[in-house]
């Protein structure tokens, strides 16, 4: 569901990696759902001449926190093409970030123990850009997204010498 859009790719761009947030990401979310969930029930069965206001409120806590959360998750994706690495995060109003290959000076992963654990973690991205540094969190398997960037990146460099376009 929503892949990266391939209208946003250059005439010669290729995509190599397209990735949706890992999952841990919605953690937290899931856990104040269950616990508005369980505290609206709670309130039904002690109070019930307010029962629609409880409803009411469940369903508006649960759409600015957990539903909000799951929206952002399922339209948010990570992306790593021939010339650049994009994040591309929203439903209604979108927010992109571009940083060319060309412009990257270093890369950097993170990982907690529970990352570890999961396999998922945080990559930060410093370029030549005007924003500098940017973070990339819930990366699956950022390892390979490192080994991939690197991979891609030293391709780039190396057809921007030739001056060949990118093959697929």
């Amino acid at each position: 569901m929503n892949a990266f859009p391939e209208r946003l790719l250059a005439q010669d761009e290729v995509l190599i990696l397209d990735l949706r947030p890992h999952w841990i990401a919605l953690t937290w979310a899931a856990v104040v759902a269950l616990l508005e969930v369980v505290a609206a029930a709670w309130l039904l069965t002690h109070v019930r001449s307010w029962t629609w206001i409880v409803v009411l409120l469940l369903v508006v806590l649960l759409i600015a926190g957990p539903i909000r959360r799951l929206l952002w998750w399922l339209h948010t994706r990570f992306a790593v093409t021939t010339r650049r690495i994009v994040q591309r995060a929203g439903w209604i109003s979108t927010r992109s970030i571009d940083i060319p290959l060309e412009a990257i000076n270093d890369v950097e992963m993170r990982r907690s123990i529970v990352g570890r654990a999961i396999g998922a973690g945080t990559l930060v991205i410093r370029s030549a850009s005007t924003a500098g540094r940017q973070e990339f969190r819930a990366i699956p398997d950022p390892e390979d997204v490192l080994r991939t960037i690197h991979r891609v990146r030293r391709e780039n460099q190396q057809r921007i010498v030739r001056g060949t376009p990118e093959s697929g």
